[in-house]
């Protein structure tokens, strides 16, 4: 995990340890399932001590959507009233991809590309 179940607390209000049973596993799902993603994004090698601050908070970030909107709905209904949720996606967001792909170094250039150089012939 590249955050902890205190730093979730923290985001949901909740007092540091108060989390318990179910709520403490559903809490550290979400942070593992954030973490998986934001790693991939980022860098694998990363650890909850050598994760840079930025991809972590986008972990918590990911973490507190998935705590709040589980099944990723975008629009929920029960008789007259109406929730809609702007930002709902369960993946991040192309905003939180580049953070965490310019924390890992890379600037958002992922995937193979070339870089032209001068040679001889030039």
């Amino acid at each position: 995990m590249l955050a902890t179940v205190a730093q979730l607390e923290a985001r949901l209000g909740e007092p540091p340890g108060s989390l318990a049973g179910e709520d403490l596993a559903r809490a550290t799902a979400a942070l593992e399932d954030a973490s998986v993603l934001v790693a991939a994004y980022g860098s694998r090698t990363w650890t909850i001590e050598t994760v840079p601050d930025t991809a972590r908070v986008v972990v918590l970030r990911l973490a507190r959507r998935f705590w709040d909107n589980p099944e990723g709905l975008n629009y929920e209904a029960l008789g007259d009233h109406t929730v809609s949720r702007a930002a709902a996606s369960t993946f991040l967001t192309p905003e939180e991809r580049a953070l965490v792909a310019g924390a890992a170094g890379s600037a958002g250039h992922a995937g193979v590309y070339s870089v032209g150089t001068p040679g001889v012939w030039s």
